[in-house]
């Protein structure tokens, strides 16, 4: 996909989420992305949600900002607003997407993609630690966020807790997600998760180190497709 924001949910996906929320006890999303671009993408704002990271949680029709985040939210956005005027970004293909409580500097469509991530890495990353805050790489992206254990494994955590679960299989293919599985393993070795399958939607972007800490695999979007068409059948019987 070559702009982030022109992403969509994969036709066929939408009625088997549905069928699944009728079924099981908890289906949900965890992303990256903000509530206003996933519900743009997805069109489901009635199923729970882990936001940014995990810096935002919806739960029902509400939606809570993680309280360690607050205190970095000024610093957040006057980071936002000196670097969206920043002309070496722009100049290098980079473009800066503000959710809120994230930032996420986006290299994906520069045209020398090295350059545009050392760039990255040379300037705006040292300029957010120097701020206070805490950046970190995924596909061909920069996150900046504030400096506090937040991700998308508290996320999955809250989820899957609130829910009263003993079963989950989470579906990723980022190194963020890699904090979910991460946490659902924990969940388990803590006795709250009798069973955690993380599966990897393997892909050609998908980071090697990201691939060995997955259970399984299935091929792309198509197959969290088709895995979704398999459980709901396995569940009927």
């Amino acid at each position: 996909m070559p702009r982030a924001a022109d992403a969509q949910l994969l036709a066929g996906v939408r009625p088997l989420l549905e069928a699944a929320a009728e079924r099981f006890a908890l289906v949900g999303f965890v992303t990256g992305r903000s509530p206003e671009d996933l519900d743009r993408m997805v069109g489901m704002p009635h199923l729970p949600a882990g936001m940014n990271h995990g810096m935002q949680l919806r739960q029902g029709a509400v939606i809570e900002i993680a309280a360690e985040a607050v205190p970095f939210l000024e610093a957040v956005k006057q980071f936002s607003a000196h670097w969206s005027k920043a002309d070496s970004l722009s100049g290098a293909g980079i473009s800066l997407e503000d959710k809120g409580p994230t930032l996420s500097f986006h290299y994906r469509n520069a045209p020398n993609q090295e350059l545009a991530r050392d760039l990255l890495e040379n300037e705006v990353l040292a300029s957010a630690i120097q701020a206070g805050l805490m950046a970190g790489w995924g596909r061909r992206v920069l996150e900046v966020r504030p400096p506090v254990r937040v991700d998308k494994g508290t996320a999955a955590r809250a989820l899957l807790s609130d829910a009263n679960v003993s079963v989950a299989i989470y579906f990723g293919d980022d190194r963020t997600d890699a904090d979910a599985w991460r946490e659902m393993r924990e969940m388990r070795r803590e006795g709250e998760l009798a069973h955690a399958a993380c599966i990897l939607a393997r892909s050609a972007e998908v980071h090697p180190d990201v691939a060995e800490l997955a259970d399984a695999s299935v091929d792309g979007a198509e197959g969290v497709r088709d895995a979704l068409q398999e459980l709901l059948i396995a569940a009927e019987h």
